[in-house]
């Protein structure tokens, strides 16, 4: 990432977010910054949580840039940029146990850059629908590596703005007069990248939290376009109405097999007398498409498996 931080002459620190004299002078450089600033990079001996949470309570977003190569010839490159997506068939709502699964990740544009792309060309992608998450800031530092994500996805394929919009963050911390910059900003990427799924991170460090109404209400507000949000990555998925949106929590799968074990279970509590909506997200480090299609093999014919902004539209239909 050197390349682009002597492009664009950035300030560059190395601070522990987790040694006390180090995270003050850390919060004392990020009060120098205007709101809605870019911490690029990552954080000694990977204290992610505890350094999103400090960039978070002084209204920075996180980027994690640091083995992004060649940033200052991506940034300085334009490419087509598509503000829709494939259309999705939307099956008739049924008695049935709707499974939608997104790849998490997206916000880390490395990721974006080396791990997804090798995902991505795995030859089983397209035959099962997935939500993967990608980083909206790439029609900025990355727009060929968007649009190339763009002109090759199937009908199957959803790509979901990775968590919490533009810029990896936790809205719950912010100060409350500077979030409304950050989900605006967040709207407008999402209706420039034609993506109108949210995957979000809500938490104080290592505590995950509930996405309140106000902070939904702020996301509409940002994008009126937006279909839904996925968030957090827990041990059960939940999903309701938030002033008329849909917002589900993510189950976590960490594996092939956890998966099948956990969705077994949700299949053999299920009552089957009102369709079930779960939303899964897939540990991207450890999953490949091919692991999401055996998963998806696995399952019982109570099962449809659809895209996330098909899930949604099937929950709003469920409610009414």
């Amino acid at each position: 990432f050197r390349d682009y931080i002597v492009a664009t002459k950035a300030p560059v620190f190395w601070l522990d977010p987790e040694v006390a004299e180090e995270a003050a002078l850390f919060a004392q450089v990020l009060q120098t910054v205007s709101p809605d600033t870019a911490y690029l990079g990552w954080f000694p001996q990977g204290h992610e949580m505890t350094g999103v949470t400090l960039c978070a309570q002084n209204a920075t977003v996180v980027v994690a840039a640091d083995y992004f190569y060649n940033g200052s010839a991506f940034s300085g490159v334009r490419a087509p940029i598509k503000k829709s997506q494939p259309v999705a068939q939307v099956p008739s709502l049924a008695n049935k146990i709707y499974l939608s699964l997104t790849m998490v990740e997206g916000d880390n544009i490395q990721y974006d850059q080396h791990r997804m792309r090798q995902m991505w060309d795995d030859p089983t992608r397209g035959q099962v629908p997935l939500g993967w998450s990608v980083s909206v800031l790439l029609l900025d530092i990355a727009p060929a590596i968007l649009s190339y994500f763009q002109q090759t996805q199937t009908a199957n394929d959803l790509l979901v703005a990775g968590p919490s919009g533009a810029g990896y963050t936790y809205p719950a911390v912010w100060p409350s007069s500077s979030l409304p910059g950050f989900t605006k900003r967040s709207g407008d990427y999402m209706k420039r990248s034609g993506m109108q799924v949210l995957f979000a991170y809500n938490r104080d460090n290592s505590t995950d939290l509930p996405l309140p109404a106000n902070l939904v209400d702020l996301y509409k507000a940002g994008f009126p376009g937006i279909q839904g949000i996925v968030y957090n990555y827990e041990t059960s998925s939940q999903i309701s109405l938030v002033d008329g949106l849909p917002v589900a929590t993510l189950l976590g799968v960490n594996d092939t097999q956890s998966g099948i074990n956990e969705l077994a279970a949700i299949a053999s509590s299920w009552n089957g007398t009102s369709p079930l909506f779960v939303a899964a997200g897939l540990e991207s480090w450890n999953m490949m498409p091919s692991d999401a299609k055996t998963l998806v093999d696995s399952l019982g014919s109570q099962f449809e498996v659809v895209r996330p902004d098909v899930f949604f539209l099937l929950y709003q239909k469920a409610q009414g």
